[in-house]
């Protein structure tokens, strides 16, 4: 029951997110997935200057630049769509 609930909030945010944001079907699905890593790790977030934050997490550290849209993971960079870093940030 918990794992078809939550399929359907997945498929629920992901319709949203394409009807309301006009993103393909496959960001609204890595924007979820992002998310999701990003509330299930513990991340401690500092800010280097303005727009740009080091994440550090349990799966390493990431620079996260708003500014110029990026990560040093480069999801943000190769899809144009936040990471979890950037979610957690």
């Amino acid at each position: 029951f918990v794992a078809t609930r939550h399929m359907k909030l997945k498929n629920d945010v992901n319709e949203l997110l394409c009807e309301n944001f006009n993103v393909t079907k496959f960001a609204a699905e890595v924007l979820v997935e992002m998310r999701d890593i990003a509330m299930s790790t513990e991340f401690v977030i500092e800010e280097y200057q303005s727009g740009v934050f080091r994440v550090i997490s349990n799966c390493g550290d990431a620079i996260v630049d708003f500014n110029n849209k990026t990560c040093s993971c480069k999801l943000y960079d190769q899809y144009e769509i936040p990471c979890a870093h950037a979610a957690a940030a």
